[in-house]
């Protein structure tokens, strides 16, 4: 989770940090995590590690998350009479979707997936049954400690499963998240850890992204192509700085077709775009290559506001959430951003996948460009 060390890749102990110091006095707060974790982390880490014991991990996570909660409560006086943990909620992801739903996390890269798809085919994964109880001892150890420390659970696991004692209602799909049908029974369980009435309400119609625009070649293909290539590598180093909380439509009307989007029929939906402020919120220009940021989240529908992470070199990261927050707000100065162009993907592949074809498609646009064949 990252929430151990101040400076973790994730950066999501500062953010977190931050959303704590601005809670209005009176106000509950409820800590979900662990979830990835159960779902996803240990996979990946068994995948390097095949001895690796579920509840050895399962602890280890567990002691991580309580040594940032513990000590954040006290510093930002946050009560533990209204301070929630809430569990992680049992795998709806059948046996023969795993695989496929252990590939599906946004912050994979291609050569990344592949790989772990790799080792994944030499593995013999456990079975729904055997993840379940993995989650229940998960949620055993979480409650364990949260009772040392006067802690207030929220046990939104056991209302999930059914008589068989995995999900009452798993998904025909790779989709690891809970959908609508899975919340009506989570709604007495809230209804009694806040003592008041929750409903539950349908989201209006999802509207399809629009369409990618005709991609072109040109010489800010070519910059894009070098940004986007070294942050595919880790050459350029993104890790999160701050949260916005806006909604699709409007990111996507400041920047364009996402660089990446994930839609499912119920939600939530995944969409990213990596973007390059070239000016500053009032015009004057920025150095080098201006500042880079990757806005990333998830969402329900287009118009409705959520949360979204902004990823940006650490020197970069007030500049670049304020300026992020403005493009949102549609108030940065016209051409202060772009976002990438629909070719360089295709350009990034191809370069991996046959330099020499690469190199010549350069030529050619070269000559194109100049008239010059010499």
């Amino acid at each position: 989770m990252g929430l151990r060390h101040a400076e973790s890749r994730s950066g999501y102990r500062s953010v977190l940090e931050g959303d704590l110091a601005r809670v209005p006095r009176g106000d509950s707060v409820v800590f979900k995590f662990g979830q990835v974790d159960v779902d996803f982390v240990y996979y990946l880490k068994l995948a390097s590690d095949p001895q690796l014991e579920f509840d050895t991990f399962a602890a280890e996570s567990v002691s991580k998350y309580l040594s940032f909660v513990l000590p954040a409560l006290d510093r930002f006086g946050i009560e533990r009479t209204r301070f929630f943990l809430m569990t992680p909620n049992p795998t709806v992801v059948t046996d023969p979707f795993l695989q496929e739903s252990l590939c599906t996390l946004p912050f994979m890269a291609a050569d990344f997936k592949t790989k772990f798809k790799a080792r994944l085919d030499s593995m013999l994964l456990p079975n729904m049954r055997k993840r379940t109880c993995y989650g229940r001892r998960y949620c055993e150890l979480l409650m364990e400690e949260a009772s040392k420390h006067n802690l207030q659970v929220i046990n939104v696991y056991d209302c999930l499963l059914g008589s068989d004692g995995t999900a009452a209602s798993p998904n025909d799909d790779a989709q690891h998240h809970l959908q609508g049908r899975h919340l009506s029974a989570m709604l007495p369980v809230l209804d009694q850890a806040f003592g008041a009435i929750h409903t539950q309400s349908l989201a209006s119609a999802l509207q399809a992204p629009p369409a990618e625009p005709k991609a072109t070649v040109d010489a800010t293909a070519m910059e894009w192509l070098k940004i986007y290539t070294e942050v595919m590598r880790g050459e350029r180093a993104l890790a999160l700085q701050g949260h916005i909380r806006c909604s699709y439509t409007q990111l996507e009307a400041s920047c364009g077709r996402p660089m990446r989007t994930s839609t499912t029929p119920e939600g939530p939906n995944f969409a990213s775009w990596l973007l390059r402020f070239k000016l500053t919120p009032d015009g004057a220009t920025l150095p080098g290559s201006g500042i880079v940021v990757h806005v990333k989240g998830r969402f329900v529908t287009p118009c409705r506001c959520c949360v979204w992470e902004v990823e940006a070199a650490s020197e970069d990261g007030l500049s670049a959430v304020d300026m992020t927050w403005k493009l949102a707000e549609a108030t940065l100065h016209p051409g202060a951003v772009d976002s990438l162009p629909g070719s360089v993907k295709t350009l990034a592949s191809l370069q991996r996948s046959s330099p020499q074809l690469f190199h010549k498609l350069i030529r050619q646009l070269s000559i194109a460009s100049t008239g010059n064949d010499t």
